[in-house]
């Protein structure tokens, strides 16, 4: 109670707009909330499931993150669970390409015997190269391949597979974005991290509201939990604590 109210933080609950969030800097949340809680029950379980199927798994991935490793060539939704996308040249073995999945694994990822593993957060996430896993096949390559996961508490996993040209080392590729991949996955907050005086997050924490005016050309109108004060963790920790209280948008 004493951080909470060091902080001066306060919490609203307002309608707000979309206006070009996709602009706005995220608040990289990785390792809080929903998703690092394990589930205790079976309606729990079916309730992480539920969840990770009505996520798009190409929203994980923002195309200016994306654009950080190349020019963005194409993004494409494979299967329900599924996105793909292309960086750099569409020559095959020159570009670099991204496949990955969410997905829940209630027993955890299996990993290679020589995976890397680290941990972000609550979050366990291993990596392996395919001169890792078999150094025999150098020489025989006509590229390089990485595999990585990220395991959350809550059995939700991330699978991610990086394809680049030889002469570059894969995982380093895997590992730049997979920290924007948990943090996106968690319900994301906006803000000025940049910001060292005062502090206003804001988070979506609904769908939109259906209106009988015309929509403004800021976009819909959304519900959105802003929490503002002075100390920067504080202020993320309540606008966490703040957007647990909501059910899923």
């Amino acid at each position: 109670m004493r951080r909470f109210a060091a902080a001066v933080a306060a919490v609203v609950v307002l309608l707000g707009v979309s206006a070009c969030q996709d602009d706005l800097p995220i608040t990289p949340a990785g390792s809080g909330g929903y998703w690092s809680t394990a589930p205790q029950t079976d309606d729990q379980r079916w309730e992480v499931l539920r969840k990770v199927r009505a996520i798009d798994p190409c929203a994980l991935l923002p195309r200016a993150e994306l654009a950080k490793i190349d020019t963005v060539s194409w993004v494409q939704v494979r299967k329900p669970d599924w996105c793909e996308a292309r960086m750099g040249s569409t020559v095959s073995g020159k570009g670099t390409d991204l496949s990955w999945s969410l997905l829940v694994a209630p027993t955890g990822v299996t990993r290679h015997e020589r995976a890397r593993t680290t941990k972000i957060g609550a979050v366990t996430v291993g990596t392996v190269s395919d001169l890792d896993a078999n150094p025999d096949q150098r020489g025989q390559l006509v590229d390089r391949n990485c595999t990585a996961s990220a395991s959350f508490p809550s059995t939700a996993a991330i699978m991610l597979f990086v394809t680049t040209p030889l002469g570059t080392e894969p995982c380093p590729v895997a590992e730049a974005v997979l920290p924007t991949m948990i943090a996106q996955l968690d319900n994301p907050g906006y803000g000025d991290p940049d910001a060292t005086d005062f502090f206003s997050y804001n988070a979506i924490v609904g769908p939109v509201v259906p209106s009988t005016e015309p929509e403004s050309f800021l976009g819909p109108n959304l519900p959105v939990v802003n929490v503002f004060g002075r100390n920067g963790a504080v202020v993320e920790d309540v606008l966490r604590h703040a957007v647990a209280l909501f059910p899923a948008a």
